[in-house]
């Protein structure tokens, strides 16, 4: 994952200007590269949009995340909704995530999302302010629990690469 040339061409594109921007890749090709020039936030081309609404396309999307983070709730509710996207990655400067498609993808429930983020930062601002967690790797575990709470039902195969080990001891700890 983290030796992937597309991947470094994302970072390279960071790197230039602090945007997120995307590779769009099927069968191995690339079908799309797009940037909205926006640091948080990238958006598809129409064409892209209308690949993805084909649940037999077979789209691997990956994208870069300026702030090394795992997925954002928006990833996740686009990953659902767009039914030929057979994986989203999001690539950071140290890390890279990967979630894929499984049979009860559609079934995630994005209102659960944001349910569950409002409940972590509950937990953990506390802990935060006292200065017992790093505010970083709290606002990335958030995500990663939520993720990885969606692999252990089956939603979502999840794999990432990259030192965790902050982010996971605090789901371990917390979440």
């Amino acid at each position: 994952m983290l030796d992937d040339p597309h991947r470094a061409e994302l970072l390279d594109k960071q790197k230039q200007d602090g945007n997120e921007h995307l590779i769009a890749l099927e069968e191995g090709k690339v079908i799309s590269r797009w940037t909205s020039g926006n640091t948080v936030k990238v958006a598809f081309s129409d064409e892209l949009e209308r690949r993805l609404d084909d649940p037999k396309a077979k789209i691997k999307v990956m994208h870069n995340h300026p702030g090394d983070s795992p997925f954002s709730a928006k990833d996740i509710e686009t990953f659902r909704d767009s039914p030929g996207m057979a994986e989203l990655t999001a690539e950071g400067a140290t890390r890279s995530f990967s979630i894929k498609r499984t049979k009860t993808t559609e079934q995630i429930n994005v209102n659960d999302v944001d349910s569950f983020q409002a409940t972590a930062i509950k937990i953990l601002k506390p802990l935060v302010w006292k200065g017992q967690l790093d505010t970083e790797a709290a606002g990335r575990a958030i995500p990663h629990a939520y993720v990885l709470r969606l692999h252990k039902r089956g939603q979502v195969i999840y794999t990432w690469a990259g030192n965790m080990a902050k982010e996971e001891k605090i789901v371990d700890d917390y979440l």
